[in-house]
């Protein structure tokens, strides 16, 4: 008999970066060392269920339909603390269409989970997330129904479940050490954004002063005073598209500013890049021009920084992820690809020496 192949995929996953920070800790303890305390203290995974309301994750509630969110298998290598997160309901249909493209409508069927072979229930999952913590680093691949914040709570509430951890809890923060924001700093920047309100000023009083002030969007329509609006969008809008096509399209002064004096968030960024790879001269100047934008103060101009392999920079927030690409064979998550990719991320970019090869 032939021996069916699977079918090989690549899929690409947003790697996030945080540091934990344990409160009110007396000893020196890591996360990494408190979570495998905690998942040795509980064995059974019926003992790590964590019910939370179905509707919102934040709260619990009776008279709601209950999920349960749980650490399932996790394993160590490289040093690497690695697990993923599950959620599931008890009892969940899954919906089915039939398709029939000669019918005026399609029959929506609900499934069952289906029977195992040994008798064992089956239920269908919601989602599914992964973790690796090394330490206080932690990096987090999320997935539509669980979020980071959804981890920082099922993890607080499994330290404190087990006993482990007391009074005190963690966060998951982006704070960043200051090496690591250094080095981020000195990286070549791969794409910046500009970008700014359409109208910063009207008649040289700032536009976040009139905002959601019904009379002067009243005085613009009536035409009661003459509105001189400014900003450079709007000025980038007129240089880019001339008067003549503007006026076609309806696309005046009056029509614009009627928008942001009713609070509109319409913004026009601008955006230096290249495609494939830059030349030592082009990457120069992306990187002058995103040092010189960084170091700029000026609240009105939104400044976003991509930098090559390593994080991203919105005004003062930096963070640092990761695009994955990812194997996936026939349709499920190649995990020790993921360990390797998520090992030699924190090795290169987080410079964690004490992590060691298999």
């Amino acid at each position: 008999m032939k021996e069916v192949e699977s079918v090989v995929e690549h899929k690409y996953k947003m790697l996030h970066y945080r540091m934990a920070k344990i409160g009110n800790h007396k000893t020196a303890a890591t996360l990494q060392s408190l979570l495998t305390a905690a998942l040795k203290s509980m064995p059974y995974v019926k003992d790590r269920y964590q019910l939370v309301a179905a509707e919102d994750t934040s709260q619990h509630d009776e008279d709601l339909d209950q999920v349960k969110i749980f650490i399932n298998h996790t394993s160590e290598s490289f040093g690497i603390l690695f697990g993923e997160v599950v959620r599931y309901s008890d009892g969940a249909y899954k919906s089915m269409v039939k398709v029939d493209d000669g019918a005026k409508h399609l029959t929506i069927e609900q499934v069952a989970p289906p029977v195992a072979e040994d008798g064992k229930r089956r239920e269908f999952l919601d989602s599914i997330m992964y973790f690796a913590v090394f330490e206080n680093h932690v990096v987090i691949i999320q997935s539509s129904y669980l979020l980071i914040r959804d981890l920082e709570k099922h993890i607080n509430w499994l330290l404190h479940s087990s006993s482990v951890l007391e009074d005190a809890g963690f966060m998951l923060t982006k704070e960043i050490p200051k090496e690591q924001r250094e080095k981020i700093e000195k990286a070549n920047t791969k794409t910046l954004r500009v970008g700014s309100q359409i109208i910063e000023k009207v008649n040289d009083k700032p536009i976040k002063e009139m905002e959601n002030e019904p009379e002067y969007v009243d005085m613009l329509q009536t035409k009661k005073v003459n509105f001189k609006p400014s900003g450079r969008g709007l000025s980038f809008i007129k240089d880019m598209i001339p008067s003549e096509v503007r006026d076609r399209f309806n696309i005046t002064d009056e029509e614009i500013l009627a928008d942001a004096l009713e609070g509109s968030d319409l913004q026009v960024s601008v955006e230096v890049t290249y495609k494939r790879k830059a030349k030592k001269k082009s990457q120069n100047i992306i990187n002058s021009l995103s040092c010189a934008l960084r170091h700029m103060n000026d609240d009105d101009i939104e400044v976003e920084i991509d930098y090559d392999k390593v994080g991203q920079l919105k005004g003062n927030k930096l963070s640092i992820n990761k695009k994955l690409n990812l194997i996936y064979r026939d349709g499920v998550l190649d995990i020790l690809d993921l360990h390797l990719k998520i090992r030699e991320w924190l090795k290169d970019q987080i410079n964690l020496e004490s992590i060691e090869a298999a």
